[in-house]
């Protein structure tokens, strides 16, 4: 793992709008998901992993990437 990736595993976007649109936000949906990371990958530098995201093995995330979560990437 190179230097200053973020790992989110909570999304409290969902409250955020809906405070802005004068919403009750008293219960402030979110979502949490985990993310795994498997063996021999390599995750660039200054990568975003989202929640839900879940890495095979022998992956590689290039500088800068944004990985949405949600599915399984792997590489055979």
């Amino acid at each position: 793992m190179s230097f200053d990736v973020y790992i989110l595993t909570h999304d409290y976007s969902i409250a955020r709008a809906l405070h802005a649109l004068g919403e009750d936000t008293s219960h402030e949906p979110k979502m949490l998901r985990g993310v795994s990371i498997g063996d021999n990958c390599f995750i660039g530098a200054r990568s975003i992993l989202c929640p839900g995201v879940e890495f095979g093995n022998n992956c590689i995330v290039g500088a800068g990437a944004v990985v949405r979560g949600g599915g399984i990437l792997r590489i055979s």
